[in-house]
Parts: C-alpha cells; structure tokens; sequence
C-alpha cells in the first residue's frame, strides 16, 4: 500500500560563506548572495524521523528569489547542496551536490521559485540511501564563484530547506 508523502523543514541555523542581510518584500528574511559570492547556510541537524520510508525515495527542495530590483538578463545560479550523514555507531559519509538553474529575464525583485535538487538526475535521497536513526546536517549554498553561475542579480535565499518523503506503512510489514 503506498501512503501519501509529506514533508518537513529543516531551518537554517548558521550562515555558510559571504551573506548578507536581505529579504523577499519586508518581513521574509534571507541571506542575500551577490554574483561572484560563495554563501548560503547550515541547516538545523536532524534525525531520520520514525515514519520515513527508506525503501523509497525523499526529495530536497530550496526556495530562492530575487532580492535585486532592477531588471537584469537570464543567467544561471549555481546550487550546491551538501551532506553529511552519520548512522549510530558508524562514520560520516559526505555527498556534494551541484545543480544549475536558470533565472529568468528581468525577474522582479521579490519573486520567487522553488528548486529540486537532484542526485544523478534523480532524487536528492535515492531509495536505501539513509540508515535507520540516522542524523544528518545540510549546507546549501549559491556558488557564484564557479564558472556556471553566469547571473549578475543578488539571490535571496530563504532560512530553510524542505524536505518531502514517504511514511512508513504502520499496519502492515512493508518496509
């Protein structure tokens, strides 16, 4: 029986890299990433919760916008999502990450987007790919500083991540 998938957000609790103070309108605070710049943040660590199917795979997703109000060509942001996760008793096992988006010409400042990572042109947390117990920590950042990120605009980048699996079937021996 395949249960419906839900979601959680992981929070930001340090700046990564060069940030600045920035918003989406005036209450959403972001950090705020010029082109050239290397910067995002840590998320809160968080632990594989009970009801998550590891059999099946979780999906990572990021939320940017635009904090520049002038109109600007398209380019390409480069987003970087790293992790680190650690099953009890065992070592770190790290993944980097790497996707590039495109942004839209003459965005208006304030507008935003959700981005999926993806693992190979698949999900952010393939099937199996997380121990039971498992705690894991995630740095996503804009890296505008590599060659691929080709927009001049400042992104604003929200202070969480999101991140969406399946729930483990409770009444049957399924997973």
């Amino acid at each position: 029986m395949l249960l419906p998938s839900t979601e959680m957000q992981l929070p930001a609790v340090a700046p990564s890299g060069t940030t600045l103070n920035s918003a989406l309108g005036f209450y959403l605070f972001a950090y705020g990433i010029t082109q050239n710049a290397l910067g995002g943040f840590y998320t809160q660590p968080w632990t594989i919760p009970v009801d998550f199917d590891r059999s099946r795979e979780a999906r990572l997703y990021g939320i940017v916008g635009t904090a520049t109000a002038q109109a600007l060509p398209a380019g390409n942001i480069t987003m970087v999502a790293q992790r680190t996760s650690i099953a009890p008793g065992g070592v770190p096992s790290d993944l980097g990450i790497n996707n590039v988006y495109t942004v839209p010409a003459n965005w208006p400042a304030g507008a935003w987007t959700e981005l999926e990572y993806l693992n190979a042109g698949g999900p952010y947390f393939p099937a199996g790919s997380l121990a039971p117990n498992s705690i894991v920590g995630i740095r996503h950042v804009r890296a505008g500083n590599l060659p691929g990120d080709t927009w001049t605009g400042t992104l604003a980048i929200p202070l969480f991540l999101r991140v969406r699996y399946h729930h483990l079937c409770q009444f049957c021996d399924c997973g």
